[in-house]
């Protein structure tokens, strides 16, 4: 008890501790944002800052009577553009310089005649929207059930199948959920498991080949019954436990696994998924050019965009309220951050790619030409930037090279020693791994340790669990999994 009591009776003491934090700014908040950005991304942002901001436009003036009566508002206005001090530069030269800036690229903003809208009015009128696989399904059970609670039952079940054609929710939560009795469910399901595409309905896979086999009245083939009695065996590619449980020779089992099993689908309602394929859009190009190496970043989609000559106006009306006046200085920096932050982003973009083609020229140049070892830390270094900010610069960012777009990252690999001492890089390693692989007696495949033996004798030394590990990455199976029989 005495210790209960000199618990509770200890002095409670308040201390002030001083902590420094970095605080950053919402511009700075969009310079990081911006830089980890593809392209594609961008674009977006810039078209939204366009919505709402007033003070941005589409730089579309073709006039110079414009141009000069643009240009001589915004010297009107200088005095006005003063925000507090701050070390930032006048708004009009900002102006001016982005305008010059971006006045080499091709304006994609035209407008289109009469003609091409109309044109354009047919083509998007004409197109047919794909049908979804609960349409689909929602179609044969509609000339299926006859009564209203039939339809509406298989109505919440084929809403609640996967995008793959899988229900993964149990009948018996949906009958808890909607009011309907598992059995009905049940007798639902099975009428709803003989629809186009076969196989929609199962709770798993090996359920949904089950079913895909009986719509093509295949119950009684060696092909079901491995899937319906050894379905791990066959994942596995344990032939001879199922030649063995089966009793059944090589010869058949192989049979039907090729010509049987292998034709099944996998997911039988993704061919009706709406999901968009997104076209890759490299930020940056690296070409060859009179033997040297050029770099262009991609700015073709950013819109070409000013500063709005109006609101610069604005600030010398003498008739307009301080409380307008804050607000459209309040946009005019918001506007001046944000293509400060893009001009940043590209220009740092440039440079880390401009680094790249000094590391890795091999790999630009020649058709055969190795990854050289490479981390982030040596880029960050050589541009006396942060770690981080050359992560940023390469994350989702694509690059189109003269061998093809690859992934900005690919570009960075470890460092790898071979056993005199040179440096190679992890890629390298995968390669040569991947092309034992290829080359082995696939009725004897190599085991992670006969791989990693191989290694060595080309003076890679490469451990099992390293081998492992690669093989893992690029999804290639084990040996047992790549045995053929």
């Amino acid at each position: 008890m005495s210790s209960l009591f000199m618990n509770f009776n200890q002095k409670q003491a308040q201390s002030l501790k001083a902590l420094q934090r970095l605080m950053m700014s919402r511009e700075m908040q969009q310079a990081v944002h911006l830089m980890q950005m593809p392209v594609m991304e961008l674009l977006g942002v810039v078209e939204a800052e366009l919505e709402h901001n007033p003070v941005l436009e589409y730089d579309e003036v073709d006039s110079q009577e414009e141009s000069q009566e643009s240009e001589s508002n915004e010297i009107s206005s200088e005095k006005e553009l003063d925000f507090n001090d701050r070390d930032l530069e006048v708004l009009r030269r900002l102006d001016e310089d982005f305008r010059d800036h971006f006045s080499e690229s091709e304006n994609y903003y035209t407008k289109r005649s009469v003609d091409e809208e109309k044109l354009k009015s047919y083509q998007e009128q004409s197109i047919q929207s794909q049908e979804s696989l609960f349409e689909h399904l929602m179609r044969q059970a509609a000339d299926t059930f006859d009564q209203p609670n039939d339809y509406a039952m298989s109505e919440i079940l084929i809403g609640s199948l996967d995008a793959a054609g899988f229900l993964k929710t149990p009948l018996s939560e949906i009958a808890l959920l909607n009011h309907f009795n598992v059995m009905d469910l049940e007798r639902i399901l099975l009428s709803i498991q003989t629809f186009d595409p076969f196989g929609v309905g199962g709770c798993n896979l090996r359920e949904s080949l089950l079913i895909q086999m009986r719509c093509r009245k295949e119950e009684k083939t060696l092909a079901y019954e491995i899937i319906d009695k050894n379905f791990e065996d066959l994942l596995h590619n344990r032939i001879p436990n199922i030649t063995h449980a089966l009793s059944a020779t090589l010869d058949e089992v192989i049979e039907a696994i090729r010509h049987k099993i292998a034709r099944l689908d996998l997911h039988p309602g993704a061919s009706y998924s709406r999901e968009l394929t997104h076209a890759i859009v490299p930020d940056v190009s690296v070409f060859q050019e009179d033997d040297k190496l050029k770099i262009l970043v991609n700015e073709e989609r950013i819109p070409i965009i000013r500063l709005n000559s109006k609101y610069l106006r604005m600030l010398d009306d003498q008739t307009l309220s301080s409380e307008t006046k804050e607000f459209i200085r309040n946009k005019l920096m918001s506007a001046k951050w944000l293509l400060k932050n893009i001009d940043q982003r590209n220009e740092t973009l440039y440079r880390v790619v401009e680094a790249l083609t000094k590391h890795q020229s091999a790999f630009f140049l020649k058709p055969d030409g190795k990854i050289s070892p490479l981390t982030l830390n040596v880029i960050a270094a050589e541009l006396d930037l942060h770690e981080s900010t050359i992560a940023r610069v390469v994350a989702n960012k694509y690059i189109d090279t003269p061998r093809g777009v690859v992934k900005l990252k690919y570009l960075f690999s470890n460092t790898f020693k071979t056993a005199e001492g040179d440096d190679i890089s992890s890629k390298t390693v995968r390669d040569v791994l991947k092309s034992f692989i290829e080359d082995e007696n696939k009725k004897k495949p190599l085991s992670d340790e006969a791989l990693s033996k191989l290694l060595e004798k080309k003076g890679i030394p490469c451990a099992r669990r390293t081998v492992a590990k690669y093989r893992n990455e690029m999804k290639i199976g084990n040996t047992k999994q790549r045995k053929e029989y």
